[in-house]
Parts: C-alpha cells; sequence; structure tokens
C-alpha cells in the first residue's frame, strides 16, 4: 500500500525553532540514494530542498551526510515522514520532514548536529 502525496503547507505549526543550515548537508533516503540537501533542522524534523524527480510520498528514511569539519564519524539515519511538501524552483520540491520517535542515542546526535550548525554560523558571523 503507498502512503499519500504529503500535504501542501498551510501555516507554521512547529513546536520548536529550526536551525537554519548555512553549510551544505546533503541527505540521502535508506538505499543512500540522494534526495536533497537540508535547508534548516529542529529536535522534531528538518526542511530538505529535494533534488528534480524526487518522490517523497514513499520516503520514511533520511540519512543526512556529514562532512569532516563537524567530526561527526557517522551518517545520521532519523525515520520519519514528509509532513508537507511545495513546490521550488527550477522543479524543486521542499519538505518537512517529521522525525518519528527518537532513541536517546540519536536524539543526542541530532542536538550535538544543531549546536555544531549554531557555533559555525556565530563562527562566520564573528569573521
Amino acid at each position: 500500500m503507498s502512503r499519500p502525496e504529503p500535504r501542501p503547507v498551510a501555516s507554521e505549526q512547529r513546536r520548536t525553532f529550526r536551525r537554519p543550515v548555512l553549510y551544505r548537508l546533503d541527505v540521502t533516503d535508506a538505499k543512500n540514494r540522494p534526495v536533497g540537501y537540508l535547508v534548516d533542522i529542529s529536535p522534531g524534523g528538518m526542511r530538505v530542498r529535494c533534488a528534480p524527480g524526487v518522490s517523497v510520498a514513499e520516503v520514511d528514511r533520511l540519512r543526512i551526510v556529514f562532512p569532516h569539519w563537524m567530526e561527526l564519524n557517522e551518517p545520521l539515519m532519523l525515520k520519519g515522514r514528509f509532513a508537507w511538501c511545495k513546490p521550488f524552483e527550477e522543479g524543486r520540491t521542499e519538505g518537512g520532514f517529521v522525525f518519528d520517535r527518537l532513541s536517546p542515542e540519536k536524539k543526542e546526535v541530532l542536538e550535538a548536529v544543531i549546536e555544531k550548525i549554531a557555533d559555525a554560523a556565530i563562527e562566520d558571523d564573528d569573521a
């Protein structure tokens, strides 16, 4: 049985602030196929700008691929679903991926990711 297409975004429903991602962090699916890249992230979810032709209806796991400077060894696999999507330029879409019951270990890594993104933004502002 296929999942329905995510609904278009209607209004802001987030409970926590999403940290804008200033550095490219690629996102792949569970089979390591490119999905797109991260736009922003919070403890509850993330906005992903998808590559042209990517259908998010069947995606239930996303992997964030970290650059070496973040000092996080393994990519982070997160279970969830796309709660909304909307068209973006050049045939792309943007979607909000909501995390589903993260383990304490994954929450800890996710918090470290958000902290590193925030620290990098502060360093850039100070430069």
